[in-house]
């Protein structure tokens, strides 16, 4: 492949076989071509023209910056449609790395540039710009090839031949990296770029990487959310980090910067530019947020999906899209350093534990299950005033309608009266005065009894007396007295009842008052008073 050094204007001829026959493009429609720059897949701009059977590519020395091998596509549609390409050339930096063999397509591409590509040599040459140099004025091409023999440009090895104070990477030309180790300065990031693998390269102090092993059965794919599920001696192994299990979100470490195959090995970043990832679905400056499958989201997740800011989209692009990733896990309250809550259940809240200092669940729900309702009323019933809604302090208070009652601050008490002689008619009689009441009337009881018992015992004489009458009269005349006609009285009532009863066996029903006599009339003698009226049993004989 031919090498032509960058900042020249150069041409390309190009030749397209057919069955050995060049093409002929009359007839031709749909042209289209295309020159890329393969080491940066950067498309270079150009114009094209076709004379007779070649295909021009014109390129203007600005659009050849960058070193790198490129390539010419060309497309049009003749009896069909068709897109052919092929390797055309090198840029290279330096003068002396130019030359090469032409590349030819055996029949198929024919690249001529040895007699159709012009360099411009407008600068100086090495030897002139070191004959120049004070001190080596008039010196021979002959002794500028002893000179650079005498100072080797390459270090050894071992570094012995080496005095560096310093190394100097052209800023202004982006030298390509093309093996594993190469480092050259990127005027883009402003840093230094290291290539470590063949398809990544760390920007120097502006991103963080981190070599891991694939612990999934599938492909981790650039751009994806990982987390480190184990180890495995040195070697941290990455799994796909997903929002669907809090714990696994909560490790979130880094976005793969490439594709890792299943059990193989690649990059993380954990903080720095992610490149050439799609980032079409979200505009540039949107903060992004782990999902699910290890994808990303622009939209902020709700609990109880866990919040894991993983960066900013500074590209949106669907091929060469641009992440700043920098992961930043939003805690959950249960796994805060001050707070103990193994488990949670409905109605949970934090509460400070002043013994063990630390925040431990309360059950709100259950605390309050046995309360209140503030929209519940407390209504005062008879003889009470106060009362109303539970939203402050409430007071009942008793209504005093009269004197029988105290009503003090902090008690109620009964306005009793201690003596038998008030005239009071709301206050009620004190239990002291209760048994000096009760006393007075056992004492009169006893002496009704007593009374009652001298009235029956006066009747049951003058029974007897009129008994004896009855029969003096019965027997006629009794000294000078003669009774012509005499109506007896079988009996004296008192309170609608016999004061004296009289029968031929004993009592058989209770007394119908206290007092009563009753006469056994098969028992001359036998005489009983009544000392109650409940019972039979109190008859009480009195006489033989």
């Amino acid at each position: 492949m031919e090498k032509v050094r960058i900042g020249n204007d150069l041409r390309v001829n190009f030749y397209i076989y057919r069955n050995g026959e060049q093409e002929s493009f009359d007839g031709a429609t749909n042209i289209s071509t295309k020159i890329v720059n393969e080491s940066y897949n950067k498309t270079i701009a150009h114009t094209y023209s076709i004379v007779d059977n070649v295909i021009q590519f014109n390129i203007d020395a600005l659009e050849l910056k960058q070193c790198g091998k490129c390539r010419v596509f060309i497309s049009y549609t003749k009896d069909g449609d068709y897109t052919v390409d092929s390797p055309a050339f090198e840029l290279v930096q330096y003068t002396e790395d130019t030359g090469g063999t032409e590349l030819i397509g055996i029949e198929i591409v024919k690249i001529n540039i040895s007699g159709d590509i012009g360099i411009n040599r407008d600068g100086a040459s090495a030897y002139e710009v070191w004959e120049a140099y004070p001190g080596n004025e008039g010196k021979t091409i002959e002794q500028y090839f002893e000179w650079l023999h005498e100072n080797p440009t390459k270090i050894d090895l071992d570094g012995l031949n080496s005095n560096l104070d310093k190394l100097h990477f052209k800023p202004d030309t982006l030298v390509q990296l093309a093996n594993i180790g190469d480092v050259r300065y990127s005027q883009e990031s402003r840093t230094l770029e290291v290539k470590v693998s063949d398809t990544v390269s760390i920007q120097l102090g502006q991103e963080m990487q981190t070599r891991v092993k694939n612990d999934e059965a599938i492909q981790i794919n650039n751009g994806q959310m990982v987390y480190i599920n184990s180890a495995a001696g040195a070697n941290p192994l990455a799994k796909i980090a997903s929002t669907s299990n809090a714990d696994v979100a909560q490790r979130t470490f880094g976005m793969a910067t490439e594709n890792i195959p299943a059990n193989g090995f690649g990059a993380i970043t954990t903080e720095g530019l992610v490149r050439d990832i799609n980032t079409s679905a979200f505009p540039e400056g949107a903060m992004l947020w782990l999902s699910t499958n290890g994808s990303v989201t622009n939209i902020e997740p709700t609990a109880p999906t866990s919040k894991i800011s993983v960066g900013m989209v500074l590209r949106s692009n669907a091929n060469n899209g641009v992440v700043y990733v920098k992961i930043r896990a939003i805690a959950r309250n249960q796994k805060l350093s001050d707070v103990y809550a193994p488990t949670l259940t409905g109605g949970d809240v934090l509460r400070w534990n002043s013994t063990t200092l630390r925040f431990e669940t309360f059950n709100i729900t259950s605390a309050l299950s046995n309360k209140v309702d503030t929209s519940r009323t407390i209504t005062a019933g008879n003889g009470l005033t106060g009362g109303g809604d539970l939203t402050a302090d409430r007071t009942i208070n008793v209504v005093a309608a009269d004197d029988s009652l105290i009503v003090a601050a902090d008690n109620i008490k009964v306005n009793t009266n201690n003596t038998l002689t008030s005239t009071s008619t709301t206050q009620p009689l004190s239990a002291n005065q209760g048994k000096v009441l009760n006393e007075k009337v056992v004492q009169v009881e006893t002496d009704l009894n007593l009374d009652e018992y001298t009235i029956a015992e006066a009747f049951n004489l003058l029974y007897r007396k009129i008994i004896s009458l009855e029969t003096i009269i019965a027997n006629g005349i009794f000294k000078n007295l003669q009774v012509d006609n005499l109506t007896t009285v079988n009996s004296f009532n008192y309170s609608g009842a016999p004061l004296i009863v009289i029968g031929s066996t004993a009592p058989a029903s209770a007394p119908d008052f206290v007092g009563q006599t009753y006469v056994n009339t098969t028992a001359p003698g036998i005489v009983y008073s009544a000392k109650g009226n409940a019972s039979v049993s109190d008859w009480k004989q009195t006489s033989n």
